[in-house]
């Protein structure tokens, strides 16, 4: 599962700046669901192996958020020195430009609301149902954020976080429903698709943010992914003898396929999706084992969550060196390379304590 992570996350890189080496894949709004069916996926797996009690509510949502703050206010802080050096040497404010050009209509209040949501990432996909009055410094509902001017989003200071709002929202409500039956779950997918169903057709809100960022109608993807595990674990599946390597195999050619010529051959969104969800238990039993595989997912939030930084890098700093026809290329590399430091001095050492805090868990109990 892994590289199919990483190539997410490539995807949502190529999205926010140019195509790899020509690759375009499946751009960033299908690259983040695949992803919230993908963490349905893990989190049913782990309340069910890992966090079995109903007393490891606590320890559960703890350890998510160890495992997304970190990282998280690393990209922030980074934001925060590469703007400062971009004052001090070009007399650009990068990311706080948009604050330096409206300071005057703001006030107290929707400052200290904008620092908030910038630093506990909750309600940073609220951002994108809002505008802001600039004569009154007052936040109003639109269902268009882009009619609205200037753009709220634009005061966050890192925008891909509004996902990571969307999977904290998941998180919280994951130990309450996903121990239930594939039939509850199932009933939630299909609420949740018929909410975004109406939205679509019965409202005729079909454009961003609606269309892929609003959390009641994209809870049937991390519904998705919890059905998808509790098939894989199912008897019927171990009677059948569903899974051997040669299924395997298949439905991760399948997959990758899919990702590999979607932006060129076909933009059949729905048809990656039910390609993602059958393929999902299958290409998880093929490389559960695998130590590179697993390596190679770990790479994949934090080059979610730091590649807009490093793209703020290269515009304030790189983009006027003729470096701009390979602004895809760079991007990734130095994410990647980013990310591999974010692991290793960031983000090891964090999971040592989070493993342990389960470890004593689980030998209290």
């Amino acid at each position: 599962m892994g590289c199919i992570r990483f190539l997410l996350a490539l995807s949502v890189i190529i999205a926010h700046s140019e195509s790899i080496f020509g690759l375009k894949l499946i751009g960033g709004s299908a690259a983040v669901e695949i992803f919230f069916m993908i963490s349905g996926f893990y989190m049913a797996l782990i309340l069910q192996t890992k966090y079995v009690n109903k007393s490891d509510y606590s320890l559960f949502i703890s350890n998510r958020f160890l495992k997304i703050y970190p990282v998280y206010i690393l990209s922030i802080i980074l934001i925060c020195l590469i703007s400062i050096v971009s004052l001090y040497t070009t007399n650009n404010f990068g990311s706080f430009d948009v604050y330096n050009q409206n300071i005057e209509h703001l006030n107290l209040s929707t400052l200290i609301t904008l620092t908030l949501v910038n630093i506990v990432i909750f309600g940073q996909d609220l951002i994108m149902f809002l505008g802001i009055d600039l004569t009154n410094s007052e936040f109003f509902f639109t269902t268009n954020f882009r009619e609205s001017t200037p753009h709220l989003y634009e005061f966050m200071l890192n925008p891909p976080a509004w996902s990571i709002s969307v999977e904290l929202l998941f998180y919280i409500i994951a130990p309450l429903i996903l121990r239930k039956s594939t039939f509850v779950l199932l009933v939630i997918t299909l609420v949740s698709l018929g909410i975004k169903i109406y939205l679509s057709y019965g409202l005729g809100l079909k454009n961003d943010p609606w269309s892929y960022r609003f959390f009641p109608s994209e809870l049937m993807f991390f519904m998705l992914g919890a059905i998808a595990y509790n098939f894989y674990r199912s008897e019927m599946a171990k009677k059948f003898q569903v899974f051997n390597k040669k299924s395997n195999v298949i439905f991760l050619s399948l997959l990758l396929l899919a990702i590999f010529t979607y932006g060129y051959l076909y933009k059949l969104k729905y048809f990656l999706y039910l390609v993602s969800f059958i393929s999902l238990p299958f290409i998880f039993d093929l490389s559960k084992r695998s130590n590179l595989d697993r390596s190679i997912g770990e790479l994949s939030y934090p080059m979610y969550i730091l590649h807009f930084l490093v793209i703020i890098l290269f515009d304030l700093f790189l983009s006027e060196m003729n470096f701009s026809s390979q602004k895809g290329e760079i991007v990734a590399t130095l994410t990647i390379m980013l990310s591999i430091f974010a692991i290793k001095f960031v983000m090891n050492p964090i999971e040592l304590y989070r493993q342990k805090r389960v470890s004593q868990s689980q030998s209290k109990s």
